[in-house]
Parts: C-alpha cells; structure tokens; sequence
C-alpha cells in the first residue's frame, strides 16, 4: 500500500495579466513524486496537459474584452 503524495503548488493561485508566463513549482512530502496535470480552461490559449516539477506556461486571452480562466488538476504518484 501507498500514500498517496500532499502536493504544494507554489505561488498558490492567483490572477495574471494577457501574456504572462506561469511559473508554478510542484512539490511534495513523498521523495520522488513525480507529478502530471490536466487543465480546465476557458478564452485562453497556451495551457496544456503535461508532466515535470514545475508549470511553466505563457497564457493569453482568445477574446481581450472579456477575461479567462485556467484550473490545473494536478496528480502525483
């Protein structure tokens, strides 16, 4: 049986201006956790699924008039 990893994503969620790029690093209690991450996303490009110890991604708005959102779903095992 395995513990399932507490994971921290540091900065903690916040808003970012059209262009900016994430800088989200992953870590956790287990040694050796590795990490992967789905995205819910809506009027923004640049977001993708994807693995690795940090989130680093350039966002942008489709439509300017209105803002956007991206939720990471992050695992660990």
């Amino acid at each position: 049986v395995y513990r399932r990893p507490t994971i921290q994503a540091t900065p903690a969620p916040a808003s970012i201006c059209n262009g900016t790029t994430t800088n989200i690093a992953l870590t956790s209690d287990t040694p050796g956790t590795t990490y992967s991450w789905t995205i819910d996303a809506n009027n923004v490009i640049g977001a993708v699924e994807g693995t690795g110890g940090a989130i680093v991604q350039t966002l942008s708005v489709l439509d300017s008039s209105t803002s956007g959102y991206v939720t990471y779903r992050i695992q660990g095992s």
